[in-house]
């Protein structure tokens, strides 16, 4: 199966990118500390596409979202930043090849608006992607 892949490559991309930040990846254990920004990843998987008669090509589409996640009471500049990093680093075009997969990003990144959850103020950056096999 591909997905494994394909969330594997959006991931080492994203932990590619500097500064580095702490980074809760879906299903971890993750306590973010106290005062401090980290990035929440999540994978948003759409249908698949079978792009062709002979059902031999199938194209994987998705959403990979990455959250920022501030400290309250800090302002938003930080958050809206470090998002517009996200953006800036998975902007298209790109090719994200892997072992029999490879992941198109073609799309600009949207950076959505603030919200406060819990203690935090979260800024969502959504990446749109398209992956295939090799």
């Amino acid at each position: 199966m591909s997905i494994p892949k394909i969330c594997a490559l959006l991931e080492n991309r994203l932990q590619a990118l500097t500064p580095a930040m702490p980074t809760a990846f879906e299903n971890t254990a993750y306590q973010p500390a106290a005062g401090v920004t980290y990035q929440r990843a999540d994978h948003l998987i759409n249908n698949p596409v079978d792009r062709a008669i002979t059902l031999d090509i199938l194209e994987w589409r998705g959403i990979f979202q990455v959250m920022v996640c501030a400290p309250l009471g800090a302002g938003r500049g930080a958050a809206q930043a470090r998002a517009q990093l996200i953006a800036d680093h998975f902007a298209p075009p790109q090719r994200l090849t892997g072992t029999g997969v490879y992941v198109e990003l073609l799309k600009t990144p949207a950076i959505a608006s603030g919200f406060k959850a819990d203690d935090r103020w979260c800024v969502p950056v959504s990446i749109s992607w398209s992956a295939f096999r090799t």
